[in-house]
């Protein structure tokens, strides 16, 4: 029961759970990514990351401490651009991050085979 106990003693210290760690959502207002999705991560423990929505929850910004774990590009996260789908138009939209799931499988220019046009 003591054991039980101890796991608990932490909710008598702390008057808010949130300056432990959480989750925050919100959308992004301004700047290139207005209109974006996205989820604020925070471990408690120095890890922090930005969860992009809709974006197949890629991992865009990621911090330990105050240490930056990813690249980004010189955009940033924009809010999705269904428009963006042919040629390098797609360079405009993309992030960079942590985890980025685009599925890209191969480095170059655009490229079209029996399963249609990516790039």
């Amino acid at each position: 029961m003591a054991a039980k106990d101890s796991k608990l003693n932490w909710r008598n210290k702390v008057s808010n759970h949130e300056q432990i760690g959480g989750i925050e959502t919100s959308v992004l207002d301004n700047g290139p990514g207005k209109g974006a999705r996205i989820a604020w991560v925070n471990t408690g423990a120095g890890l922090r990351y930005k969860v992009a929505l809709d974006r197949g929850a890629d991992i865009v910004d990621a911090f330990y401490n105050q240490h930056s774990l990813a690249w980004l590009s010189h955009g940033g996260l924009t809010s999705p651009r269904p428009d963006a789908n042919t040629g390098i138009e797609w360079l405009w939209s993309f992030p960079g991050g942590l985890l980025i799931t685009c599925g890209l499988t191969h480095a170059g220019g655009p490229e079209t085979d029996e399963f249609g046009e990516r790039g």
